[in-house]
């Protein structure tokens, strides 16, 4: 039985290979006959590389020509091929797009890159098809998962609807609904959730920090502008690569290099909020549930998570096509299936490490979720003896980020790692996934500005005396001197003059997350007691709180977008940082609409809901926006 089934099994690739190579050599019979559909399907590959000098590495081709070709027997099918020019072995891998029939594999249609490029002259080797990247009309089918999903959806926004319908009836009927249903009513009303959304607030309320707002929108904006750069530019078919590989090298980029620091500033107000909302509650006598700590934030971070999840796992693959859409989209698509349980359980910096990290994670944001809840599931043991002995615990502090220090120092030296995450793989392209591991996703290494913000947040639970103007001045020199060291330094690393050394890398790795989160901190400090200036009148200004209210959400959805644009796109494009500038700028617009939707459907209804099981009042919630 089992040998009878191997055989026909056997039979029926064969029978497929023997398919394909006869539509293989039909295609090239016709385009010797100058047949239109094999010119379509031929002039739809990439042949002859033009600008393959100045950077176009990865050439399009055509891909809708492709998919509208018809030939008697089959469809056309569009691949990306990886291939090795023979005769300067110096030049790159080149990524190139290969039209054939639909009824050959990946592998298969890698055969004819080989035939398209020899007709112009060009003998290539190594032709390796990237899977998954062939697209064909016919491939997709939507399976249960996709409609469960789409039911999930849309039993969201009834729920919307029906809120909205039930609000206006009890207003006009003066009816008093059950509590369960006023719950779920308030829960889910559109009106009431964009009000809130939007609500502007211009009064001083003691207890609130203002100036988190516009920190907080900045850090978002420029996170979006670091995911643009390195997610954009690999995957974009721009005809001068080779120019990006300089732009470490020039001051000019560190902007658009150092967006890292997004990230940490937003350890320091997680670490911050968790504190002063902590140190503020034991003061007004308020009782600290450990239990509830835990749930209230897990359930809190993972509704609007687990929504995204879905959608990606099951939904983005089936909402467009391009030239890279299966290779971006679909490759996310296809990890969130096999593990959306490290993103749910929060342990995907962990368990998601056996290929290129970041590309291997379900959402691909969200390994800074993970960090920031391994962080706070080990808070208390900073929190609970706070404020009893409030100086040791201070000092206890400090010991942690020494400690944090010394292992990113010592992992440094020991295996050499770059001064920071490597920028497009300059210059250690082997020693970016370890580094990634081992000092970009572990919470203890990225504890330093986390601590800071408790040290921050304990530091400003209570009414202190402000620091004198003279001091103020001082920190501030100081502070912004550190700034541009931990900014523009770096760029001495990416010179190609520039030996490595160890202890460079060293201090500056241990080192820069640590004055960067010290610096912030100082904003804040500064910005509440009064010792900021114009710069407390812009990070307060009032217009921030809606676009800060929305981060989260935005955090969420933004590399999708990013993600889209990349995967849409048909044609090669020239880089400049003009271009890059327009482009985020599409992409925000395009992403709030988004934002506000996944805001209004999940993430204000759970808050409600879960604030309503908690029985808590209408203070700000325990746990920062992302």
């Amino acid at each position: 039985m089992f040998l009878g089934l191997l055989v026909l099994l056997l039979a029926a690739q064969g029978s497929a290979g023997q398919q394909c190579q006869r539509h293989i050599d039909d295609y090239k019979s016709a385009l010797g006959r100058g047949e239109l559909w094999a010119l379509n399907m031929y002039e739809s590959s990439t042949k002859l590389l033009d600008g393959v000098l100045t950077g176009l590495i990865a050439p399009p081709g055509n891909f809708d020509q492709c998919l509208a070709v018809r030939a008697p027997e089959f469809k056309g099918k569009y691949c990306r091929v990886k291939i090795q020019f023979e005769q300067n072995e110096l030049l790159p891998t080149y990524e190139v797009a290969a039209c054939g029939p639909s009824t050959c594999s990946g592998e298969e249609i890698a055969q004819l890159a080989e035939f398209n490029m020899g007709t112009v002259g060009l003998n290539v080797s190594n032709a390796v098809t990237y899977v998954p990247s062939c697209e064909y009309d016919g491939g997709r089918n939507p399976d249960a998962g996709f409609w469960a999903t789409i039911g999930v959806i849309a039993f969201l926004v009834l729920l919307v609807i029906l809120a909205a319908i039930a609000e206006w009836y009890f207003e006009k009927s003066k009816a008093k609904p059950p509590e369960a249903i006023v719950t779920l009513t308030t829960a889910f009303s559109l009106k009431r959730n964009l009000q809130q959304l939007f609500k502007i607030s211009r009064s001083k309320v003691a207890g609130q920090v203002p100036c988190l707002n516009g920190i907080r929108v900045i850090s978002t904006i420029w996170v979006v502008i670091g995911h643009k750069y390195e997610i954009f530019l690999p995957n974009m078919p721009f005809v001068n690569t080779f120019e990006l590989l300089k732009m470490p090298q020039k001051f000019s980029s560190m902007p658009y290099i150092n967006a890292l620091f997004a990230v940490d500033t937003f350890f320091v107000l997680s670490g911050f909020l968790v504190t002063y909302i902590y140190c503020t509650d034991a003061i007004k006598g308020r009782k600290f549930n450990l239990i509830q700590y835990y749930v209230y934030r897990y359930l809190r971070l993972t509704v609007p998570v687990a929504v995204m999840v879905l959608f990606v796992s099951f939904v983005v693959y089936h909402i467009g096509r391009g030239p890279q859409w299966n290779t971006l989209l679909g490759f996310q698509s296809q990890i969130c299936r096999e593990k959306w349980w490290t993103t749910l359980l929060y342990i995907n910096n962990f368990a998601d490490y056996d290929k290129y990290p970041v590309m291997n994670t379900c959402l691909y944001v969200s390994w800074y979720l993970s960090v920031d809840m391994q962080l706070s599931w080990v808070a208390p043991i900073v929190l609970l003896p706070l404020m009893r002995w409030p100086k040791y615990t201070m000092v206890g502090v400090g010991g942690l980020v020494l400690l944090s220090t010394s292992l990113i120092f010592g992992l440094t030296f020991a295996y050499d790692f770059f001064w920071t995450y490597p920028v497009y793989n300059i210059p250690y392209e082997t020693s970016q996934p370890d580094y990634y591991f081992w000092c970009y996703v572990m919470p203890w290494t990225r504890a330093q500005p986390y601590l800071v913000g408790m040290a921050l947040g304990w530091l400003m639970s209570k009414p202190r005396k402000p620091l004198s103007r003279v001091w103020a001045l001082a920190i501030w020199l100081i502070s912004t001197a550190c700034v541009l060291a931990v900014l523009l330094t770096v760029t001495l690393a990416y010179q190609p003059d520039h030996p490595y050394n160890e202890i460079e890398a060293a201090f500056y790795n241990s080192l820069h997350r640590l004055v960067w989160g010290l610096s912030i901190a100082w904003v804040i400090y500064a910005c509440t007691n009064g010792l900021a200036g114009p710069i407390n009148s812009f990070l307060s200004w009032h217009y921030w709180q809606p676009f800060s209210k929305l981060s989260y959400c935005v955090f969420l959805t933004h590399t999708l977008v990013i993600f889209s644009d990349a995967g849409l796109n048909r044609t090669p494009a020239y880089f400049s940082h003009g271009y890059m500038a327009h482009s985020v700028l599409g992409d925000l617009v395009v992403d709030i609409p988004f934002a506000i939707l996944l805001y209004v459907t999940t993430e204000a209804p759970s808050i409600t809901l879960i604030r309503r099981l908690f029985g808590k009042d209408r203070r700000a919630a325990t746990t920062p926006e992302k």
